[in-house]
């Protein structure tokens, strides 16, 4: 199969982040995440005989995980998933434990609260859940993963509480491969929250 008319996308699974992308015979590196500017490309001389490989310059800490490479043509669609594991190098880093995580109240709008989850310290890129005082699982709105000048992890994940979601909120930051987590919660009040948000 000649790949070089195919449309060939390689995305950071958990942040869903375009990695590199070729279209049209051509990279096209406007679309690409800042963190990998001018880091990647595809392995051109296996496009003929339809290898897909990216390559990865300059590798770092903060490239390690999992990454979904999408194949497009006019009638098909494909694709597939890495797991690049960033291991020998000689900054490596052993899997780490972060913060505590720090909880706050961000908004309140239309009867709802917005509620933040911070944490920083992680390697790898850690999960992060929330859930009520059942133990349910609440879905965030909004992640953010981002590696500092360390190549460990910050992290800010966002959850909306609305009036029938009073009660404790707990946030949990689990690092997958220590299998250990931080947590924190804290009693929300929505109605309160309103109150205390009104002009004297």
């Amino acid at each position: 199969m000649d790949a070089r008319s195919l449309e060939i996308r390689w995305i950071r699974h958990q942040l869903s982040e375009t990695v590199h992308l070729y279209r049209n015979g051509a990279d096209q590196y406007w679309e690409h995440m800042e963190e990998y500017a001018g880091r990647t490309e595809l392995a051109r001389e296996g496009l003929s005989s339809g290898s897909l490989d990216l390559r990865i310059s300059e590798l770092r800490l903060s490239d390690d995980g999992l990454y979904i490479r999408t194949v497009r043509d006019a009638a098909s669609y494909g694709e597939a998933t890495v797991d690049l594991e960033v291991a020998g190098q000689p900054r490596a880093l052993p899997p780490a434990m972060g913060s505590v995580p720090l909880l706050s109240l961000d908004a309140y709008e239309d009867g709802s609260i917005r509620v933040v989850c911070q944490s920083a310290g992680w390697y790898p890129s850690p999960e992060v859940l929330w859930k009520d005082a059942g133990g349910q699982h609440l879905p965030s709105v909004s992640q953010r993963r981002s590696p500092d000048k360390r190549d460990l992890f910050e992290i800010q994940d966002v959850i909306v509480v609305s009036g029938k979601g009073n009660g404790n909120m707990s946030c949990v930051v689990r690092n997958s491969r220590l299998e250990q987590e931080q947590a924190s919660s804290l009693y929300i009040s929505v109605k309160r929250a309103a109150a205390l948000g009104e002009s004297p």
